[in-house]
């Protein structure tokens, strides 16, 4: 399992101890792995953090399919509202995921990438093996994002254009409307 998988692991435990809110983990089997994500992720909770973890659903293999059948599983017991624990180059797409399966999610991210404080010198811009890795993870989340949205897997976005030209129609309304009144 990559650090990541153990920091958000670590992640997901501190935050049930602090408020109490039930587990599911979500992932299928990856390649050849002896099993699934899920089911690796819930023994190391059980096994390294003692938390039980109340759903497993092993059989997703992208996200898109982690939320509907996240939804299958929770849906029927009532829960709407998610703490979603996930990487901090993958919650756009995840969040997104989540939201059109039917979820109000609360966005927890781990692992973000926070350069350090000193000022940029010369070397800093020089190719290196760290930056190529960060790269490829930006290119292979905005591939992933428009593979998800044509695909129909994220919400349309034309409601937010929508909504934003009617908020500029409305303050232009009212400007007109001022100026009409201060020429009467």
């Amino acid at each position: 399992m990559s650090p990541l998988s153990l920091e958000r692991i670590r992640y997901a435990a501190m935050l049930h101890r602090r408020s109490g809110l039930p587990i599911a983990v979500s992932g299928g089997r990856v390649e050849a792995a002896p099993a699934s994500e899920a089911d690796l992720m819930a023994s190391a909770l059980t096994e390294e953090f003692g938390v039980n973890v109340a759903w497993r659903e092993t059989a997703s293999l992208d996200t898109a399919g982690n939320a509907r059948l996240c939804r299958a599983l929770l849906h029927p017991v009532g829960i709407v509202r998610i703490v979603l624990v996930t990487h901090d180059w993958h919650m756009r797409r995840a969040a997104a995921a989540f939201g059109q399966a039917g979820f109000s999610v609360v966005p927890a991210a781990i692992g973000f990438y926070l350069p350090p404080r000193a000022a940029f010198g010369r070397c800093d811009w020089k190719p290196n093996a760290t930056a190529l890795q960060r790269t490829g993870l930006v290119l292979y989340e905005l591939a992933a994002w428009w593979w998800y949205r044509w695909g129909g897997y994220l919400p349309d976005q034309v409601w937010l254009f929508r909504y934003f030209q009617t908020c500029r129609e409305n303050r232009l309304r009212r400007r007109l409307n001022r100026r009409g009144a201060r020429r009467k």
